[in-house]
């Protein structure tokens, strides 16, 4: 096999992943997304829409009253398969802050 057939072999590859992986989705909701949240029965409880990371919609849980040690938390509903094995995959994206001390906080990048 010379190096052009292997790439090629290699990029088919990769693109036969991805339909794959896009034609087993069988729900998915779009947090910050008004439509998609009501579709899905969405309760955010205490947390709000913002533009998350890279721009895409996106919601912050907010600390709850008082002294929890606990935050608010997120309810929704989403299709499974009863009769196979089912995924759940989640995106976070947060700001990496490094606390130094009570009233310093040092940024990492």
């Amino acid at each position: 096999m010379n190096k052009t057939t292997f790439i090629f072999f290699q990029v088919v590859l990769a693109f036969c992943a991805q339909v794959a992986f896009a034609e087993s989705v069988l729900d998915e909701i779009q947090f910050g997304n008004k439509k998609s949240e009501q579709v899905h029965k969405f309760d955010g409880g205490q947390s709000e829409t913002i533009a998350g990371g890279l721009g895409v919609s996106a919601r912050r849980i907010l600390p709850r009253s008082g002294e929890h040690w606990r935050g608010s938390r997120m309810t929704f509903r989403l299709k499974v398969d009863p009769k196979n094995l089912n995924y759940f995959t989640a995106k976070f994206w947060g700001d990496e802050l490094l606390l130094t001390s009570p009233t310093q906080r040092v940024i990492r990048y």
